[in-house]
């Protein structure tokens, strides 16, 4: 998965002047901070990010500090500080296998895949016993469609540390989609018995009881679960909330598309969905107001203008729908549904030599 929570940045900046020696209290309070950051990396990245940049302005040849101050900015997705960290360690170590492997994770997330095998390679060559980086690779491999590839390094994680909760939910998500689901299932419970309160096996397993066997009360259990053990993570209401649109519980599903908005507020697709949520349980004006903010965010999403038109004409309000509709039509000159609601309204309008047009447009546009 390529997305992240991002906090806000505590960030100090790393001097520029280089010690002409470390003295032995220097070095040992640099580790010590070095340690502290390692310590909560995994849950406040803005603090470890703050010590290993303090110990870097004790030792700037600190390279596991560049390191790991890199993979905390990859963490928040700011990937030009974690390639410029990575740049530093692999300058001052260039066999350094972790730092490899976050440069391998940066350029995985801005879509270099081939890059990012590369470097996921050299750092398995350089360090073959390090579980996490045949996860990545695995990772890597499933969103290659190689489900063989990557169920094996997941499977070469696990047998280097067998306990690893992010391993056993991504083969068996792996499983899942090889069509082995209750191979699959086997993974989500052993990562679930491992830790009861991780809940990203709850969150993937309820994704598969609903994706691939229909089973909406347990998917809606896992989902649940996932979301009271994390309730900042956008993607289980996400699933949850499309479970309830099929189960027509639209104001269900206005809650859970409502929380990711909060989450994610600037992204457009977010207030699309809940859209379609209001639009089912008939709340016109305001499916209205969410499509006018998405096409805010995205001025030149053409079925945004196209939903929003047809919900104007929806309720007569035919010269705002033939202005969504024009607009429309002004980004993709091919858009036949556009031109055929078009056509529509101006008839309503009692305008049809504009309504023959495009009705001609419709017909050629079909050939």
């Amino acid at each position: 998965m390529r997305a992240f929570a991002v906090f806000c940045p505590v960030f100090f900046a790393v001097p520029t002047w280089l010690p002409i020696s470390l003295g032995q209290h220097d070095a040992e309070d640099a580790r010590k901070l070095y340690a502290k950051g390692v310590d909560v990396l995994a849950t406040n990245v803005d603090m470890s990010i703050t010590f290993f940049s303090k110990a870097i302005a004790i030792d700037n040849k600190f390279t596991a500090a560049y390191v790991k101050r890199g993979d905390a900015f990859w963490r928040k997705r700011e990937f030009s500080k974690a390639l410029k960290d990575v740049k530093t360690a692999l300058a001052l170590d260039p066999r350094n296998a972790e730092a490899f492997q976050v440069r391998g994770n940066v350029l995985f997330d801005q879509g270099h895949d081939e890059a990012a095998l590369r470097d996921f390679n050299t750092s398995i060559a350089l360090n073959p016993k390090d579980p996490e980086t045949y996860n990545y690779r695995g990772t890597l491999f499933d969103l290659k469609n190689e489900p063989d590839k990557a169920i094996a390094d997941y499977t070469r994680c696990l047998a280097l540390n067998k306990n690893h909760i992010n391993a056993l939910t991504n083969r068996g998500q792996a499983f899942v989609q090889k069509g082995q689901f209750e191979r699959g299932l086997q993974d989500f419970a052993r990562a679930i018995e491992i830790n009861p309160k991780a809940p990203r096996p709850y969150a993937v397993r309820g994704q598969a009881f609903f994706e691939k066997k229909g089973d909406r009360k347990s998917a809606l259990a896992d989902l649940t679960m996932a979301i009271k053990l994390n309730p900042k993570d956008p993607f289980p209401y996400l699933d949850r909330s499309a479970i309830y649109m099929f189960e027509k519980k639209w104001a269900e599903a206005v809650a859970d598309y409502s929380k990711v908005i909060q989450l994610e507020p600037g992204k457009p697709e977010n207030y699309k969905n809940r859209a379609l949520a209001l639009e089912a349980w008939h709340k016109w004006d305001q499916a209205i107001q969410d499509l006018s903010t998405a096409i805010r965010l995205a001025p030149k999403d053409k079925e945004s203008l196209l939903r929003r038109g047809l919900l104007y004409q929806r309720q007569k309000e035919y010269g705002k729908a033939v202005a969504d509709y024009s607009k429309a039509v002004d980004l993709d000159p091919s858009y036949r549904d556009a031109y055929f609601w078009r056509a529509s309204c101006y008839e309503l309008l009692g305008d049809n030599a504009k309504a023959n047009r495009d009705k001609e447009m419709v017909k050629k546009l079909q050939k």
